[in-house]
């Protein structure tokens, strides 16, 4: 009875050390790898894996891949190089509940990265044999071994992870200098080009690939709407699709025309979606200097996940005030001044010396069409009024009248003068009757 109970139980014994031995192994591998060599391990167990990013964060929670399923272990990365922790760890705080697990980060110095869980069939998780398996002798002195939960658990086919799916979209949005959206047709012929990299470092999901340079040039064909507010088409895209997952590097962007624009900024929706012109943020080169950038949504990468395989970067240009053209101004002729009329003055200057010694200047105005009188006399001498009347319209008409009457209009500077310097005497007389 003795040896019999021992054909029965070593055994079963043997059979249970190999499958703990056998399972240890598997995840011991599992717990030394690194961050990538897991992510690629989580990709080829898809079924039993489920790895979920969450950059950035304090808490994530993930559930098993597949229903039926309960969570074995957890594992938490915390940008902490290519270290890979199994929980617990000091500095974070988990909980499993069934099917899924919530990681909390306690004190951690990093934010975390991702989390995963590895899962197992609720209907395996004894690793116990059958009764009818332990009854049964059998000669073979060592049992083939319970093959691991990642070989058995395979309800459904299920299609290959790294596959060919994934699409990147690179958009363009052009704002004037008060906000308004405009396909930049005030400033035709400007191009801007955005370049893929090769990568420059492994974020854990594997190099992607690298995505073609792609080029804009105003004015835009909009053919796509990405800002909720605005009516419309308000973007031009370019889609690459069948895209491999893992990561994708783009540059900055160029610009042909410098002037006229302000700095590029850019939002490839890592971590928050479009809602606005606020959503945007200038380029951040920080993964390119030491690996590590403060802004996901602008940082150079794009990481495409089975979780997330397609993605969408926007790219925005702001116009300055003078980018748009001042019109040409219309000369206006300048008028031709309208020409002065001459007025011609005929202005006499008489010198008369009377008995009493005094010496009297009298001035005589007119113009060439008639004779006029001073308003106002002069206040100097005596007979200054009668002195007037001498050279005054009156005297001089009746003198051109009784000098011109009957005779040619044209006379002899000397004879004119004769005259009127025989009236100025007669009047200078006393001789009232000329």
């Amino acid at each position: 009875m003795k040896n019999r109970h021992l054909k029965v139980v070593l055994p079963l014994l043997s059979g249970i050390g190999l499958a703990v031995f056998a399972a240890f192994n598997v995840m011991a591998s599992v717990d030394s790898i690194s961050a990538s060599q897991f992510s690629q391990f989580c990709a080829a167990n898809s079924t039993t894996c489920k790895k979920v990013d969450f950059s950035g964060a304090t808490s994530g929670s993930v559930a098993c891949p597949s229903n039926g399923q309960e969570v074995k272990n957890v594992y938490v990365h915390a940008g902490d190089g290519q270290t890979v922790y199994k929980l617990p760890e000091q500095g974070f705080d988990y909980a499993i509940n069934g099917s899924s697990a919530l990681v909390t980060e306690e004190g951690f110095p990093h934010d975390i990265s991702w989390v995963a869980v590895d899962c197992k069939n609720s209907e395996t998780a004894s690793p116990t044999p059958s009764p009818t398996a332990i009854a049964t002798p059998t000669p073979t002195p060592t049992p083939t071994p319970t093959p691991t939960p990642q070989a058995t658990a395979t309800p459904t086919p299920t299609p290959t992870p790294q596959g060919n799916s994934g699409s990147i979209t690179v958009c363009k949005v052009i704002v004037d200098s008060n906000g308004n959206v405009t396909d930049g047709s005030s400033t035709p012929g400007v191009t801007f080009s955005i370049s893929g990299l090769k990568p420059v470092f492994n974020s854990g999901e594997g190099p992607g690939g690298v995505l073609p340079n792609t080029t804009f040039t105003t004015p835009l064909s909009l053919n796509a709407k990405v800002l909720p507010n605005s009516s419309g088409n308000d973007a031009k895209c370019v889609k690459y699709s069948n895209l491999a997952t893992g990561d994708y590097f783009y540059s900055q962007e160029t610009i042909s025309s410098g002037s006229g624009w302000q700095t590029p900024k850019y939002n490839d929706q890592f971590n928050s979606t479009i809602q606005g012109l606020s959503n945007f943020s200038p380029y951040d080169n920080g993964n390119f200097i030491n690996g590590s950038s403060n802004n996901k949504d602008s940082d150079g990468l794009i990481i495409l996940q089975n979780e997330r395989p397609n993605r969408t970067l926007v790219i925005l240009n702001t116009m300055n005030v003078s980018a748009t053209p001042t019109p040409t101004p219309t000369p206006t002729p300048t008028p031709t001044p309208t020409p002065t009329p001459e007025v011609v003055s005929n202005n006499q200057s008489q010198s008369q010396t009377q008995n009493n010694n005094q010496t009297v200047n009298v001035t005589v105005q007119g113009s060439v069409l008639g004779a006029s009188t001073p308003t106002k006399q002069p206040d100097t001498g005596v007979s200054v009024l009668g002195l007037a009347s001498v050279f005054s319209a009156a005297p001089f008409g009746l003198f051109l009248a009784k000098f011109g009457r009957g005779k040619a209009v044209y006379k002899k500077k000397e004879e004119l003068g004769e005259y009127a310097s025989g009236l100025f005497n007669k009047r200078n007389k006393g001789l009232d009757n000329l």
